[in-house]
């Protein structure tokens, strides 16, 4: 028994390093399609095969060749974020599908927590947590997700959203940063998406708080007469 695990293991260590190494070619290969593969490769690593260093590090080579044309940087930008929420939605089906047996590998405690983050916050939850770097485990919100009856439409939508704005901050970094940009990521990529999701929060806590100040006055103004 003891001798079977022994070969056991490292023969699965090298059948998964071959198949990682795999990866990683046909991920190179995927490079030369340029948006089309990027897109593709997104949709693969949401749902059903993740790809060594995902889509991230594809977006930021493609960003950096074109770097002479913004708009090519934007469309690569909508492919990520479109194949991402495509994949994320196909899986989404299949938890819905699956039941509670998909979340075998889930922890009772991080399924209750994902639960009341869904249920507190709705869409925003699925929204930030699309925004997150690796290693923050977002599969297990697309599980719950699909498991827990989420509605498709917010779904998609925070989903959408959240995959966007992070591409889109990885775009940005390479298009102004160039090569640099992957040793920057690497080194305060989660510092810089939690600082942005921080901005956005006070944004958005400011925009509430003037129109509810702006209703508050028209509301005066209207009693007054």
């Amino acid at each position: 028994m003891k001798f079977s695990n022994l070969t056991y293991s490292p023969a699965m260590f090298l059948w998964k390093s071959k198949i990682m190494q795999t990866l990683g070619t046909f991920a190179i290969w995927l490079a030369s399609f340029g948006a089309l593969g990027l897109f593709a490769l997104s949709f693969l690593d949401s749902a059903l095969i993740p790809v060594p260093s995902g889509p991230d590090l594809l977006l930021i080579k493609l960003s950096v060749d074109n770097y002479q044309f913004p708009f090519t940087i934007i469309e690569l930008v909508l492919s990520a974020a479109i194949g991402s929420t495509i994949g994320c939605t196909i899986l989404f089906f299949l938890a819905k599908k699956g039941g509670e047996r998909v979340l075998r590998k889930v922890s009772e405690e991080r399924k209750n927590k994902i639960e009341s983050l869904l249920g507190r916050y709705d869409a925003l939850a699925i929204l930030v947590t699309a925004i997150l770097p690796p290693p923050f485990p977002f599969k297990p919100f697309i599980l719950c997700a699909g498991v827990f009856n989420f509605k498709l439409e917010r779904f998609i939508l925070g989903l959408f959203i959240g995959k966007t704005l992070r591409f889109a901050i990885l775009g940005f970094l390479a298009f102004y940063f160039g090569e640099a940009a992957k040793d920057l990521i690497t080194k305060y990529g989660p510092k810089l998406l939690l600082g942005f999701i921080g901005a956005l929060a006070l944004a958005y806590l400011a925009n509430y708080l003037i129109n509810r100040r702006r209703n508050q006055e028209e509301t005066v103004a209207i009693d007054a007469q």
